[in-house]
């Protein structure tokens, strides 16, 4: 069967969105240029996304800006004496050297009009229903190719009355789609498989392609987290009993932050995503104890430094870590917060070996409250990228004290005999292990539900997942 082509052109006025659709619909996150200004587009870009069958080109045209004069000026040079040949009127409108040079940027628009199979015209529903916008759609039906308006910012208050004047203009169908939020494809395929019926196959067989890709996505992020969990929980520091606890808290924030930074960079390559799309942020915590955790014998030897907001070895540790570390924005971002939210109050000491007793070293790891803080929030990352447009602009913020869930710390609880295998701590190298690769997918398979439980039925805060509703 060969291979069947449907080509998309994204039109409309500066700064509806044109751009900002493509990026979702191709999950592409450097597509084009996308700034909260007029004009960002000025020229055509292209951008293809092919399965077995199909073969899905977008186009992105510039901004129309002048259709107003474009078709008094084509009604005087290009007249039509019936609708049937306004189409071929305007494409000799475009076509004339003399046009283009007047109307350069709306000439590019047409031709790419004439080009496509497919007009998706990008409404901004903040903004009211003006002539120019009339003059836009007017001059659109002229090529009299399929149109699909797709209404963008749908909480504008204008969502309304740009439907009443779309039915004005005989188009009685349209897609609301906000490319700024949790995108919707299925609907945005879907639309356009009712308007070509011929392509109908091919499209729904692209839609669970996309679909497939998705639930591989999650897979492979939650394989990461996994991944993460057996790295910290397996993660040792050996030192000799008298050195000061400022030191050995550092070296576990250095660890800790080179496992995370790792992590945080798989899960946003995952996703297609950059660095830009983590804020940075910094968390400060007030001091608080800890209960021991008897996670070996019952010879442990517990100690406690204290820390309060902005002052002593707390904000002192923040600026080493960020800059021993060498991190970048993502880096000190995801990795100061967590290590302090979660290691700065209590650190742990646990079972010798006889050769490290004679040598007077001991041995200090991650504690459970910790490792539930790092893991419950990187979950939580995987929530916020997992739902993220790639039109998105803000940053995710992700909260500072995430609620812990229940199953998470029973899972813990039930894995502390991971703590005995150090070996399986990739802080530097991934470590090439069937045994360990087995180890991780059996942590995965666990981690799933939690995390299926934590953000799908909300067991944490409902503040914690804000940055899934931007």
């Amino acid at each position: 069967m060969p291979m069947k082509t449907l080509k998309i052109a994204i039109v409309g006025h500066t700064n509806t969105g044109k751009t900002s659709l493509i990026r979702t619909i191709t999950r592409d996150r450097n597509f084009g240029e996308v700034k909260d200004e007029a004009s960002t587009t000025i020229d055509v870009a292209e951008i293809q996304r092919t399965s077995n069958q199909l073969t899905l080109t977008y186009v992105d045209t510039p901004g129309i800006e002048d259709a107003m004069d474009v078709l008094d000026t084509l009604e005087k040079t290009y007249p039509s004496q019936s609708r049937l040949d306004e189409a071929s009127q305007l494409l000799q409108f475009a076509n004339d050297p003399k046009i283009e040079a007047v109307f350069e940027q709306e000439v590019k628009v047409i031709k790419q009009l004439f080009a496509t199979d497919l007009t998706c015209y990008m409404i901004d529903c903040r903004l009211p229903f003006l002539p120019k916008f009339d003059d836009e759609l007017t001059l659109i039906e002229k090529t009299h190719h399929p149109i699909l308006p797709i209404l963008n910012f749908v909480n504008g208050e204008h969502l309304a009355i740009w439907k009443q004047h779309l039915k004005a203009h005989g188009i009685h169908h349209y897609l609301e789609f906000d490319t700024i939020m949790p995108p919707q494809k299925r609907r945005f395929y879907e639309q356009i498989a009712i308007m070509f019926p011929e392509y109908y196959p091919e499209i729904m067989a692209y839609i669970q392609l996309e679909e497939f890709a998705e639930q591989k996505r999650l897979a492979e992020a939650l394989n990461a987290v996994a991944n993460f969990y057996l790295n910290i929980m397996t993660l040792q520091i050996k030192a000799k009993r008298h050195l000061p606890a400022t030191e050995i808290m550092e070296k576990l924030h250095q660890n800790v932050a080179i496992i995370e930074q790792k992590t945080i960079h798989t899960l946003l390559t995952i996703y297609q995503f950059n660095a830009e799309d983590i804020a940075y942020f910094t968390l400060m915590v007030q001091g608080e104890q800890y209960d021991q955790d008897f996670f070996t014998s019952d010879n442990l030897i517990d100690f406690t430094i204290q820390f309060s907001k902005g002052a002593g070895v707390g904000a002192g540790l923040m600026v080493g870590v960020d800059t021993l570390a060498g991190f970048t924005t993502l880096g000190a971002a995801s990795a100061t917060g967590a290590v302090i939210g979660g290691l700065a109050a209590s650190l742990k000491h646990y079972g010798t070996n006889m050769i490290d007793k004679l040598q007077d070293i001991e041995t200090y790891c991650v504690n459970n409250e910790a490792i539930n803080h790092l893991t419950t929030r990187m979950l939580l990352v995987i929530a916020a990228l997992n739902g993220r447009s790639h039109a998105a602009l803000k940053p995710i913020h992700l909260q500072e004290n995430p609620k812990s869930s229940t199953m998470l710390q029973a899972f813990i609880q039930e894995t502390k005999n991971l703590r005995a295998m150090p070996e399986y701590c990739e802080l530097e190298n991934p470590i090439l292990s069937p045994k360990r690769n087995k180890q991780v997918q059996e942590l995965a398979s666990k981690i799933t539900p939690i995390y299926q439980n934590m953000i799908l039925n909300h067991e944490t805060n409902d503040d914690n997942l804000e940055y899934l509703k931007k």
